[in-house]
């Protein structure tokens, strides 16, 4: 039996982990609230195809979309992205180690928030963390994946109190993911 490669782990990851972050993150948005929110009452968080290949770490020179598309449809070949040194590597193998965890981030009953969160050069509007891994959102209105980091990198924690989810394309949400307080569908969109 011949061990697989390094870049062939990678590959194979980043195919299986694109289906999820379709099904979980571009196919649905979701509205993540909390009493305990200062700078706004909710956020919405929507991703889209050309999030991923920033989630991931590699270098490629594909168009953002054609690279998630290539692992969408498990077409991803070795010369289709780049891991160029043992930093890149080392940093690669952090990301692939809990991807699956922070595309499954809105899933988790352990989820907590910080607004505004600031790591090193990283800004976000907020970041969310089940103590596994920390995924930031960018600071936009409709807010977007922007980087996934190992670990709990929260400083000013705030439990999240209600997730809900719609469709893609919807205007209203439908579904309760997370519900703190038990409150009814009703009770939660008079909440926001």
């Amino acid at each position: 039996m011949v061990e697989q490669s390094f870049k062939e782990k990678v590959r194979l990851k980043l195919m299986d982990c694109a289906v999820l972050y379709y099904d979980l993150l571009v196919r649905k948005d979701y509205l993540i609230f909390s009493k305990d929110f200062k700078y706004q009452k909710y956020y919405i968080v929507s991703a889209f195809e050309d999030n991923f290949l920033h989630l991931t770490g590699v270098h490629t020179n594909l168009k953002a979309k054609k690279f998630f598309e290539k692992c969408y449809q498990k077409t991803l070949e070795d010369g289709d992205f780049e891991i160029n040194d043992k930093s890149q590597k080392g940093s690669i193998r952090r990301k692939m180690s809990f991807l699956e965890n922070a595309i499954q981030i809105f899933s988790s009953e352990a989820i907590v928030v910080e607004e505004n969160f600031n790591k090193n050069r990283i800004s976000c509007s907020f970041a969310s963390s089940d103590k596994v891994c920390t995924i930031g959102f960018t600071k936009t209105k409709i807010t977007k994946p922007q980087t996934i980091l190992k670990g709990y990198q929260l400083q000013n924690e705030v439990k999240v109190d209600l997730i809900l989810c719609r469709d893609k394309g919807e205007t209203e949400f439908q579904t309760v993911v997370y519900n703190a307080s038990d409150m009814t569908l009703e009770e939660c969109m008079e909440l926001i």
